[in-house]
């Protein structure tokens, strides 16, 4: 079924399939994207305590922050940014 939508070239179905195969093949990619998602959410939990959320440029973000507490909010939107970043690089 992924045939159809996928490009010929593509990780997706790795990803979908044997996520563990997936996970050993780009460790140190996901390593360095985990590190790197860890270190903004500290320089953005800084951010919205000195600041606040009203502060915050990204819609959806300021949404989030809005509704939620500082730390559950940035590990919502992280989480969410990974994941972004993860689909769309497979």
């Amino acid at each position: 079924m992924l045939a159809h939508v996928m490009p010929n070239r593509s990780e997706l179905g790795l990803l979908l399939y044997e996520p563990l195969r997936f996970r050993d093949r780009y460790r140190w990619s996901l390593f360095f994207l985990g590190l790197a998602a860890f270190f903004d959410g500290l320089t953005t939990y800084r951010f919205l305590q000195s600041i606040g959320p009203a502060a915050e440029v990204h819609p959806v973000q300021r949404l989030v922050f809005t509704y939620l507490p500082p730390l559950a909010g940035i590990v919502f939107a992280k989480s969410g940014q990974v994941m972004v970043a993860v689909l769309v690089a497979a």
